[in-house]
């Protein structure tokens, strides 16, 4: 008797086959390749944003001290009246921003109006800043002045401790850091002052407020990747510093593109803090040697954060002016300065 009972076939699941997976993997590729700039772009975005964020918080807490003090901080201070040819307040050749003899930078002063007066408090202010106790006290770090687009370049050795950096200078002026005879003059001079150990009020700021740069970005890099690189230590001073690095007041652009040092985030001489004489064509990174100057830069690709001595901040574009950017330097220069 013939069986008509149904035969069942059992379906073996049939896998992707060599080039179907290609393809499939060649699809997930374009699309990760599409969304992967969109996302970094996204980042860094949100990283400018803080970024600027917390320069904005560095400049209230200095416009606080202002408040109280009447004045900006002293730009550096020399607890001997000596220090390496500053001698009461006259530079008399030499200097040496890692002298012994320095003590307190800008930074420190405006420590409780960041909310860190317990590292304010550790600080002996009648001894200079290689003192242990005051290496200690710079051990600490300044969370709320740190940019989050940089790396790990937060350490500095100093005299044995492992001192702390931060990611914004203060301006010194469009000449030197450190020169009794650009900082004498009207021209040149910031908000900050080495030689003269010396911090601005609002009154001194004729230019006005809201066109004279108070803080901006600057570069800083590890002992390991410099070997040397003290930029951003805000308890070595000189390096907290940015200028314009000029030595003559109302340049032209010829003394600007001749004279000048330029160093560009962007270039492969990055590494190089106090800059060389590789000249690329970038006003916002002006900047000379160590005696020369130290220009604003930061790592976001066309420009950097900078703030006003009005509190207000701004991205600032590479593409500036050059004249207005060192414009943008002095306190007293009686530039005429229109949109940029």
């Amino acid at each position: 008797m013939t069986s008509f009972a149904p035969r069942f076939r059992r379906c073996v699941p049939r896998g992707l086959t060599l080039v179907e997976l290609l393809v499939v993997i060649a699809i997930i590729g374009v699309l990760v390749a599409l969304l992967l700039p969109a996302v970094q772009s996204a980042r860094e975005s949100a990283r400018l944003s803080r970024c600027r964020n917390a320069i904005k918080q560095g400049s209230l807490a200095l416009l606080n001290h202002h408040d109280v003090q009447k004045q900006f901080p002293r730009g550096l201070v020399c607890t001997t009246g000596t220090c390496d040819g500053v001698v009461g307040g006259t530079f008399l050749g030499n200097f040496s921003a890692r002298s012994g003899e320095w003590g307190e930078s800008w930074v420190i002063r405006m420590l409780p109006f960041l909310e860190l007066s317990e590292v304010y408090n550790k600080y002996d202010f009648t001894l200079s800043g290689t003192f242990a106790v005051n290496r200690s006290a710079a051990s600490s770090m300044i969370q709320p002045l740190l940019c989050p687009s940089r790396g790990v370049d937060t350490r500095f050795r100093y005299y044995g401790t492992d001192v702390t950096k931060i990611h914004y200078g203060g301006n010194f002026g469009a000449g030197r850091a450190i020169s009794t005879a650009l900082s004498s003059s009207t021209g040149l001079r910031g908000v900050f002052d080495g030689a003269k150990q010396w911090g601005a009020s609002l009154k001194d700021i004729s230019d006005g407020s809201s066109k004279t740069l108070l803080l901006g970005e600057i570069l800083t890099l590890t002992d390991r990747q410099l070997g040397d690189d003290s930029r951003g230590a805000w308890n070595v001073q000189g390096s907290t510093a940015f200028t314009g690095g000029l030595t003559k007041t109302a340049p032209t652009t010829a003394d600007v593109q001749s004279g000048m040092r330029r160093m560009n985030v962007n270039s492969p001489m990055d590494k190089a803090i106090w800059c060389t004489n590789t000249v690329i064509s970038d006003p916002l990174y002006v900047c000379g040697d160590s005696s020369e100057g130290l220009g604003v830069r930061s790592t976001h690709r066309t420009g950097a954060n900078v703030s006003f001595a009005d509190g207000s901040t701004r991205f600032l574009d590479q593409s500036i002016d050059v004249l207005v950017w060192y414009q943008l330097h002095t306190i007293q220069g009686g530039e005429t300065i229109g949109e940029y």
